[in-house]
């Protein structure tokens, strides 16, 4: 089970502001855009380190659900081996592989990886030419570039994201199965136009939008 959370954010222009002269045209739309895009981010934030409870918020006096990231839902831990230089070691990328494929975490034999800047500068320092048995090619997929590693009959996508860097977390990674997660919507992402000026409220343009949903895994251990 899971608890989906509520991503709401609301902007607001008074129609003076939108009447004036500026240096720099810097309108509603603008601020839209901007406001989305640290929306997103906070999804992307929550959907992968949130951690799922119920708390009180005093000033609106009512319950709040956070839901779970997919960081919390995973099956297991896995340590890589990495020298000195912080490069990993062939022999363990491809232990990681068949642990990938193998067992309770088979699914999938195309897994991504999301991971640190460490982690990945790791990978990208692996001496890969010792090992036959391990490939690299580069894939695009969801308009993404991924660096792919082919071995033990599974492929691994690997992408660095600055969120893990964010929250301190530059050597760590998270395995997903993409067959496996599910985006559950209970609402989805809408942008609703408010007549404050109509109805009263204040001389102003406002734009609130909204989207309610959750992550899940059908196999904890493929992700």
């Amino acid at each position: 089970t899971n608890y989906c959370q509520n991503y709401m954010f609301q902007i607001k222009q008074s129609i003076i502001d939108r009447m004036s002269d500026k240096e720099v045209p810097f309108s509603l739309t603008d601020l839209e855009r901007e406001a989305i895009f640290d929306m997103k981010r906070g999804q992307e934030l929550s959907r992968l380190f949130s951690t799922k409870q119920v708390v009180w918020h005093p000033s609106k006096n009512e319950q709040m659900f956070n839901t779970e990231g997919l960081w919390w839902q995973a099956g297991d831990d896995y340590a890589l081996v990495t020298d000195n230089a912080g490069a990993v070691a062939a022999g363990s990328m491809v232990d990681f592989m068949e642990h990938l494929n193998t067992g309770v975490n088979a699914g999938s034999k195309k897994k991504i990886l999301v991971a640190g800047s460490k982690l990945i500068s790791g990978l990208t320092k692996m001496e890969r030419d010792k090992l036959q048995v391990l490939k690299q090619d580069i894939e695009k997929l969801w308009n993404v570039e991924f660096t792919g590693f082919s071995a033990f009959a599974g492929k691994l996508l690997a992408v660095h994201s600055e969120l893990f860097d964010e929250v301190g977390m530059e050597d760590c990674g998270l395995v997903i199965d993409p067959d496996e997660v599910t985006l559950a919507t209970f609402m989805p992402f809408t942008r609703t136009q408010l007549e404050l000026k109509k109805s009263g409220q204040s001389n102003s343009e406002a734009v609130v939008f909204q989207q309610i949903d959750c992550v899940y895994v059908a196999n904890p251990y493929t992700a």
